[in-house]
């Protein structure tokens, strides 16, 4: 239907140059798309007069409101905004003490070893025993 015919599961600065200008195993792409922290937005920025590109976004800031939400559903979503960059910043903000306690549960373990994500949640939530 978009007349996509191929797709490269590939990440980082590196990444942005061998999509933008070929390698002898990934050739040229017409567009690179997807998240990334500050060194894949420069490098998009680098390449986005010789390859088009999505944006040029920068660390995501993620806040969600919740007093009767799913904890498991709660910690998938702070997880996946703060892997992307150790410059993430995700709160979450609720009245409900006993769903904070069981957000924190599954956020540590949910984080797993992402080491990006690692960073951002000790940086932002300390020990998490506020």
């Amino acid at each position: 239907m978009l007349g996509v015919k191929e797709f490269y599961h590939v990440g980082g600065a590196q990444a942005i140059a061998a999509l933008a200008y070929g390698t002898s195993s990934i050739p040229r792409v017409d567009k690179i798309v997807g998240p990334g922290n500050l060194f894949v937005t420069t490098a998009k920025k680098l390449v986005s007069f010789d390859c088009a590109i999505d944006m040029l976004a920068g660390p995501t800031e993620a806040v969600i409101v919740s007093d009767d939400g799913n904890p498991q559903f709660i910690a998938v979503d702070l997880v996946c905004q703060a892997e992307h960059d150790p410059e993430t910043v995700v709160v979450f903000i609720t009245s409900r003490r006993k769903l904070a306690d069981s957000v924190v549960v599954c956020v540590k373990r949910n984080r797993g070893g992402k080491s990006d994500c690692q960073e951002s949640f000790s940086q932002e939530w300390g020990d998490f025993d506020r």
